[in-house]
């Protein structure tokens, strides 16, 4: 049988054209083909020369694969991080957005569109997150979501890292005024009132019993 378009050989996206495979009356002839995967499959003609088959099926399985792991995989909990990130540090709306965007604090352009850059970042540099009791965190807290900016925390530590828990510095120790309440039995608002309101200095503040006062 002479074939009007003969493709034995000839290479079709992922398929290579092995032979054809007479039809009957009701039944066109199709070409068996062999995919990259291993698989072989027949094609009607039309479908190989129009390059509307290219595979046996994985091709497509592949793109949408692809496309899910370009944009993210939104399924996954750090998309969630990453657009919460988002909201906070670029949409005005966003009810905290006062205290991030609002303040100054950015995300790293390359991350902006893009999660897979962020994802890559995190797994590379941090690992995957070691606890549920542990969240992203800057280690600046006025610094931006960069790299080299970023921890897994846990919520005690990021308290203390919080932007308004300052440190306080006495006979060269540095400690947050979370810690020293702690270490001096000093009620944390009464060293903040002591420092902000009365303008103690830190040698007064933190030396002074609060029974005294």
């Amino acid at each position: 049988m002479t074939l009007r378009h003969d493709l034995t050989g000839k290479k079709i996206g992922r398929l290579t054209v092995i032979l054809f495979v007479p039809g009957s009356i009701n039944n066109p002839g199709k070409w068996e083909c062999l995919c990259d995967c291993g698989k072989a499959v027949h094609v009607l003609s039309v479908n190989l020369r129009s390059g509307g088959t290219r595979s046996c099926g994985c091709l497509k399985s592949m793109i949408i694969s692809e496309k899910n792991t370009k944009h993210g995989g939104s399924n996954t909990k750090l998309y969630g991080v990453w657009y919460a990130i988002k909201m906070r540090c670029l949409n005005k709306n966003n009810k905290r957005y006062s205290d991030y965007g609002g303040r100054g604090i950015k995300i790293y352009s390359s991350w902006e569109k893009n999660f897979s850059a962020f994802r890559d970042y995190i797994f590379a540099s941090l690992g995957d997150k070691p606890s549920e009791d542990h969240s992203l965190d800057r280690i600046d807290n006025d610094g931006n979501y960069e790299p080299g900016n970023l921890r897994w925390a846990t919520r005690v530590q990021q308290s203390r890292n919080n932007r308004h828990n300052s440190n306080l510095t006495l006979n060269g120790v540095t400690k947050t005024i979370s810690d020293w309440s702690k270490i001096t039995g000093i009620g944390a608002s009464t060293i903040q009132a002591r420092i902000n309101r009365l303008g103690w200095s830190i040698e007064k503040t933190l030396q002074t019993s609060q029974k005294g006062n």
